[in-house]
């Protein structure tokens, strides 16, 4: 009796089955038959057509909603050609936000930020800072492939690919890399963009704490958090970062994270809150700062002074008389950079003996010191042109100052200040190592006039990327 049962329901299960396993045999046998017709023809497709036309057609490879598409791209991508490589790429990251749920779009785009060619790579951190930036905007935020792209960005592995990317030393690479990351909703990623504020390279330093600056909020949390860390090198880059990002409503709440810092048992932790809390204009750190401008260390006192004339500017009262007071006194420090310092915080305060102390400042330091005080601050700009005898000189020596300092020029990225570097440029003081810095600056009039000053000259200028770069506006 119960194997006659037993019989019964395994005649059952194979009449349900039969169906559906024969079903999946003959899908599976024409689907692999009719996506194998597609990649031959689409490698060389490819292989051949011109940039825009390879792109235009592998954008609508990527829209298409047949599944093979995706099975063609991540194929094409295991191709040895690296153009056929970056056009897969492309298309894929248009699949990611259009019709494919296939998981294997990101994971491909993902995996081409490791590509031995570099257009490949730039192709790969482009397209998920895309995809980043579209599931990030608001009337994306129920589509349901959106919610898909996004959870796959969130991904654990993909942040992890994305944040070693900042070692890629390739500017065009790390660059839509770290946008990427500052769009992700994730902690982790913000995470990786408060690390990065320690690269050795200045230009990953500079995006990431632009990114984390967008993000306000939700970075200052983290920020804040870091201050408990046990390692005091991340206590301390936290601390001096938190006056570029935190925005300005939540000062208060950082402030209250800093005073009790101002008694910490590490000295670099008491000297960077005391300059941190001047920053922004709270006066409890006014005394510490005091101290600290009697430092050997010419890097601290320049950095207080910067935070002392802050409170100089703003303060009223005793308070307000007493760090300008102080401010004075760094009109006269033996070392020039300070003195520079005090320049650009004495212009930024209205009260006479301020700006008697910058013209003194600026007539007595030599001419290094006083281009990089007038051209580090419009406010010491202003106030050394309304001079008479001041603008004559600087006029007279503007092209030599301007040749010297050309690098603290293209990291302020002042548009006045073109036509005024390529003057500097043609004069009798241009070099070739003023040329390169202009043609690999990222500015593209400064990069054309270089070119053509190099030309005249019978040099060629390469195209740089990495440390050693300048880039126009970022410090």
């Amino acid at each position: 009796m119960a194997n006659s049962k037993l019989k019964r329901y395994a005649l059952l299960l194979s009449v349900i089955l039969l169906p559906l396993t024969l079903t999946y045999f003959l899908y599976t046998r024409f689907h692999s038959r009719r996506c194998d017709n597609y990649e031959p023809g689409l490698v060389e497709h490819l292989r051949s057509s011109r940039e825009i036309d390879g792109r235009i057609f592998a954008s609508h490879l990527g829209e298409e909603q047949d599944p093979c598409a995706v099975d063609a791209l991540v194929a094409a991508y295991n191709n040895s050609d690296s153009y056929v490589r970056q056009l897969a790429i492309h298309g894929l990251t248009q699949s990611s936000f259009t019709q494919s749920k296939d998981p294997r779009a990101i994971a491909t785009v993902t995996k081409a930020l490791k590509d031995k060619d570099k257009n490949v790579r730039v192709e790969a951190a482009t397209g998920l800072a895309l995809i980043a930036l579209l599931t990030n905007t608001s009337r994306n935020k129920n589509n349901e492939v959106m919610v898909e792209a996004r959870i796959r960005l969130e991904d654990p592995r993909t942040i992890d690919a994305l944040a070693a990317t900042l070692d890629d030393g390739d500017y065009d690479v790390y660059r839509p890399a770290i946008e990427a990351l500052g769009m992700i909703e994730d902690i982790r990623a913000v995470q990786v963009l408060i690390k990065a504020l320690k690269h050795e390279d200045h230009n990953v330093v500079h995006l990431a704490k632009y990114r984390l600056k967008v993000i306000g909020p939700r970075a200052t949390e983290i920020l804040l958090n870091a201050l408990d860390d046990n390692n005091e090198d991340i206590r301390s880059k936290t601390i001096s970062t938190l006056p570029d990002i935190v925005p300005t409503e939540l000062w208060s709440r950082a402030e209250e994270r800093l005073i009790p810092l101002l008694e910490d048992k590490d000295q670099i932790i008491r000297s960077q809150a005391a300059i941190a809390l001047g920053k922004f204009g709270n006066h409890q750190a006014l005394e510490h700062l005091a101290s600290l401008l009697k430092e050997d260390d010419e890097h601290i006192r320049s950095e207080a002074v910067i935070a002392m004339g802050n409170l100089a500017r703003i303060g009223s009262g005793a308070d307000g008389e007493r760090a300008l007071q102080l401010v004075l006194t760094t009109a006269n420090d033996k070392d020039e950079s300070v003195r520079s310092n005090a320049a650009r915080a004495l212009a930024s305060i209205d009260d006479p003996r301020a700006e008697n102390a910058t013209y003194k400042i600026l007539r007595e330091v030599d001419w290094n010191s006083c281009a990089v005080a007038i051209y580090g601050s419009p406010e010491v700009q202003s106030l050394a042109l309304s001079n008479e005898q001041f603008r004559a000189n600087l006029n007279k020596r503007r092209f030599e100052i301007i040749a010297k300092h050309y690098t603290e020029i293209i990291s302020d990225g002042d548009a006045s200040m073109i036509n005024e570097l390529v003057d500097a440029l043609n004069s009798r003081y241009g070099t070739k190592s003023m040329a390169e810095a202009l043609v690999n600056c990222g500015n593209s009039e400064l990069g054309y006039a270089a070119r053509r000053w190099a030309g005249q000259h019978g040099y060629f200028i390469q195209t740089k990327s990495g440390n050693s770069i300048i880039l126009w506006g970022r410090h």
